[in-house]
């Protein structure tokens, strides 16, 4: 009999709510056990790279469900960002767009308000000591876009919104994931770009 929560594919907005059979693994607790360890620091922005199928999405999940004490999939964890016990989300899976607006989507902001969007509620959960985990998967998709379509305003945009994740006295962590390393979507680029 097959089981029914196995899935090739996770997506981590649409399988959000549901059940998937995560089998922890080395790798997957020692990426969870980096991540904890340098979200202590000023390093909070983290991509994860590995080939199609190798579980990337699946851990993905497995930390939302950790992170947000629905599931123990992870050994020795008691707190993300130190001080803060209680998190949120904001998930976004890639596409061939831009990430600016695709974040200025998720947030019904403007496109150009997109950093000061993301301060805003930043603050906000801040006052209530809630930390905010951003996960975008599949986001070598979006530097595809970057490359081919504005890459001087959309890595701009990147740079500005890592800075502001990587900013030791915040609440924020960001994790991607990908299939190659951020060199493998620069094909096209200039040497200055």
């Amino acid at each position: 009999m097959q089981n029914s929560s196995f899935s090739p594919s996770v997506n981590i907005i649409r399988d959000k709510d549901r059940e998937i059979n995560y089998v922890s693994t080395i790798n997957g607790q020692l990426a969870f056990e980096q991540i904890v360890e340098n979200a202590q620091s000023s390093t909070r922005s983290f991509s994860i790279i590995g080939a199609y199928g190798s579980g990337k999405s699946t851990f993905l999940w497995a930390l939302e469900k950790a992170v947000l004490h629905h599931s123990k999939f992870f050994d020795h964890f008691d707190y993300f960002i130190r001080g803060y016990a209680e998190y949120v989300t904001l998930d976004l899976v890639g596409e061939y767009a831009s990430l600016q607006q695709t974040f200025a989507r998720e947030l019904d902001c403007a496109t150009e308000s997109v950093i000061a969007s993301l301060k805003q509620k930043c603050v906000a959960l801040k006052k209530k000591q809630i930390g905010l985990v951003m996960r975008i998967d599949e986001f070598g998709k979006f530097l595809e876009y970057a490359a081919k379509n504005n890459p001087e305003k959309d890595f701009y945009f990147l740079q500005v919104l890592t800075e502001l994740v990587n900013d030791d006295t915040g609440n924020v962590i960001l994790i991607t994931t990908q299939h190659q390393d951020f060199s493998g979507y620069a094909l096209q680029l200039t040497e200055s770009q």
